[in-house]
């Protein structure tokens, strides 16, 4: 009955051990996947930092603020050109809403051209393409960043999105 006994304890203290080591390896999953994500987060961007990468990236910037309605309580609206091949306008918000209604503004206007979409509540991308040219429209908080050129620049295009992080 001993040797019964002293087997099945055996078998308890491996189970015990076959359970820590899932259990940690779960916990050692976990947190790499929680540090991977966290590392891609997107953050909105300044109109300072806009200028700045854009005239980086060889675009003139304006800022054209003033010329803006106050339909959308818009804080700062800034219009950069490279060459006036590609455009990238660069809009921030009074507050997130306002930022929304105008995504969801600029968006209905591009009908059936919408090639991809993407929702979710602090991070939107939409992106349409036609024979003449391209169009992707990103929100991103309280901002919105557009890009819109001739087709045979769509990289230029996205080459700046990805610049100012709104990829």
């Amino acid at each position: 009955m001993t040797h019964f006994y002293s087997a099945a304890s055996h078998t308890k203290k491996a189970y015990k051990e076959l359970l820590f080591k899932i259990a940690a390896l779960s916990m050692s999953c976990l947190m790499t996947l929680l540090l991977l994500t966290g590392c891609s987060a997107k953050h909105p961007i300044t109109p300072e930092e806009f200028t700045s990468i854009a005239e980086e990236q060889g675009y003139s910037v304006q800022d054209v603020t003033e010329s803006t309605t106050s339909t959308y309580n818009v804080e700062s609206y800034l219009s950069a050109s490279n060459n006036s091949a590609v455009f990238c306008h660069y809009v921030q918000f009074g507050d997130t809403q306002s930022a929304m209604e105008f995504y969801n503004s600029v968006k209905s206007e591009f009908g059936d051209s919408i090639t991809s979409n993407i929702d979710s509540s602090a991070y939107n991308k939409c992106s349409a393409y036609a024979e003449d040219g391209f169009q992707i429209l990103v929100r991103l908080e309280k901002t919105v960043v557009f890009s819109l050129g001739g087709a045979a620049y769509e990289s230029q295009g996205e080459e700046m999105l990805k610049a100012l992080g709104y990829n």
